[in-house]
């Protein structure tokens, strides 16, 4: 038998809870304190038991689609072909069960399968699977989980198209008891398709169930051998009664036979036969009294105590069904408490999921705004500028692209509306200090325009009066320098003159003419100084004087 059921993450939770024992169900089947058999898939080294953590392991990095249901649990029972009493044959046994799974859900669906020992049944096997495949689309490829596509298929492969409606699942279900009666017999095993339900309603049992339905058929079965056991000692009484009789008739003929033999011996022996055959009869009788007796005394004896035993078994029964009754009502209970438990659960976690996904959908479009803001500063083609309406700020719609235009005319939150507000009057206020900035500057660059005409019109003065000046002094300079040439000529005749031949008038002259060309030295030098020094002020006109005059010198 393979039953498989859809379950939710908080369901498997609870089968964590259950598998360690920690429930009250559990707690109630165990007969023996030995741990359970576990397999995991290979390199993997988690807690065996910890099925919330494997199945988060085992399903990292694939797609998992929107749903209550996570994962499947298969629930396997082994015919009696499939040895399971000791160790060695419980791993194989689970090791098999294991292996129909994989072939059924693509290779890659167990995370986590447990065989428990500690209960009456050793048959049973819980296989929990997450099936991945890969999911190929037009243009992608990916990992995804799905907890439909393997039974689906395999169900279509056995039984043809299937309409997708509500009973879908009891032909998948259908297809799955086949797989496994025949994966059964394909590894050497016996193994008969059990009859098929006639009902979609659930026809499995809780072990509770089952065990008090198997202690009333065990009472039944006593009861069946009690009434055996009488009709066996009747039969004995009936064989003993035939008995006797068979040795009264002996005894009968044997006197017959003996009055053939001799006629003395035949009066004795009639005498004797017919004292034995008193004797046999009251024998007979009391055998048979006894027989009676003892009869009587073995159905009393019997009747007694199969009336005692199916008193016992049936007060036995009835103790048994209360406590199955109770804690079926138990069990109920607590069925009920952890339904309404994970109903609230459910409703919770949805709560906080669509929570969750407003508060990422508006931090993602309050990102989007703040993003859109900070390009607004530095792009002018956004305009942006503080506004007395919903959002505080305006922008330019046409510049913006269409994920930005969607989170501009989507709400704002408060917080992102001070902060763009904010950020547009900061940027009103630069644009304003940045014009009045500019405008200073380029009264400044006026100003300076117009000084630095003014400038030049005094500087091409300064440099017409400056060449004038000059044109004048190389004139001077020329007139002294001709000057200086005569009284050096004339200096140079009078020193040529011997002393004694000198008159005192010219004597007194050439002083005179001396004193005069020191004189003409001293001015041709301070002359040229100063000269040097004006002319270091101007540009090339100056320059051009300065060359003329050293010409001329």
């Amino acid at each position: 038998m393979a039953r498989i059921r859809r379950q939710t993450f908080l369901e498997l939770e609870l089968a964590e809870t259950h598998a360690r024992r920690g429930d009250k169900r559990s707690q109630a089947r165990r007969v023996r304190d030995v741990p359970p058999l576990t397999w995991l898939p290979a390199g993997v080294s988690d807690d065996p038991l910890s099925y919330g953590t494997l199945y988060t392991h085992h399903v990292e990095g694939a797609f998992i689609p929107k749903g209550k249901g996570k994962a499947l649990h298969l629930l396997v029972k082994f015919p009696e072909s499939v040895p399971v009493e000791t160790r060695e044959d419980a791993e194989a046994a689970l090791k098999l069960a294991v292996d129909f799974a994989q072939h059924i859900f693509g290779g890659d669906a167990v995370f986590a399968a447990r065989m428990d020992r500690d209960e009456k049944s050793l048959t049973n096997a819980d296989l929990f699977l997450a099936p991945r495949y890969v999911k190929k689309t037009k243009h992608t490829e990916k990992i995804a989980i799905s907890l439909s596509r393997h039974l689906k298929l395999m169900a279509e492969d056995q039984l043809g198209p299937i309409k997708e409606d509500k009973d879908i699942l009891r032909q998948q279900g259908r297809a799955l008891q086949d797989a496994f009666a025949k994966f059964l017999r394909a590894r050497g095993f016996q193994a008969i398709r059990g009859q098929a339900k006639q009902a979609p309603e659930p026809d499995w049992s809780s072990p509770e169930a089952y065990g008090s339905a198997t202690d009333r058929k065990i009472a039944a079965a006593d009861r069946e051998v009690a009434a055996h056991d009488r009709a066996e000692i009747e039969d004995r009484l009936v064989d003993q009664e035939r008995e006797l009789a068979d040795k009264a008739v002996g005894l009968v003929k044997g006197l017959e036979d003996a009055r053939q033999i001799g006629g003395d011996l035949i009066a004795d022996g009639i005498a004797e036969s017919d004292r034995i055959r008193d004797a046999a009869r009251e024998d007979a009788d009391t055998i048979r009294k006894q027989a009676e007796a003892e009869k009587e005394r073995l159905l009393d004896a019997a009747t007694q105590r199969s009336e005692q035993m199916a008193t016992q078994i049936r007060d036995q029964a009835q103790a048994d069904a209360d406590a199955v009754a109770a804690k079926a009502k138990e069990a109920r209970l607590e069925v009920e408490v952890a339904q309404r438990k994970r109903d609230e659960a459910i409703a919770d976690r949805h709560a906080a999921e669509a929570a969750k996904e407003a508060a990422r959908s508006d931090a993602d479009i309050a990102s989007l705004q703040l993003a859109l803001v900070n390009r607004a500063l530095v792009d002018d083609a956004l305009e942006l500028r503080p506004d007395d309406g919903e959002r505080g700020i305006l922008m330019n719609e046409t510049a913006m692209q269409e994920p930005e235009r969607e989170a501009y005319r989507a709400r704002w939150a408060d917080w992102v509306r001070t902060v763009a507000r904010a950020a547009a009057m900061a940027l009103a206020k630069t644009r304003a200090i940045a014009a009045a900035a500019k405008h200073e500057a380029e009264r400044m660059i006026d100003a300076a325009k117009a000084k630095l005409a003014d400038d030049r019109i005094k500087l091409a003065a300064e440099r017409t009066k400056l060449s004038a000046e000059q044109i004048q002094l190389a004139l001077g300079q020329k007139a002294l320098k001709k000057q200086r040439a005569e009284v050096v000529s004339y200096l140079e005749i009078w020193e040529a003159i011997p002393p004694d031949r000198r008159s005192p008038e010219v004597n007194a002259a050439v002083e005179r003419t001396s004193g005069l060309k020191q004189q003409a030295e001293s001015l041709s030098a301070e002359t040229r100084s100063r000269s040097k020094r004006r002319l270091s002020d101007v540009d090339a006109p100056a320059q051009a004087v300065r060359d003329w005059l050293d010409e001329g010198r």
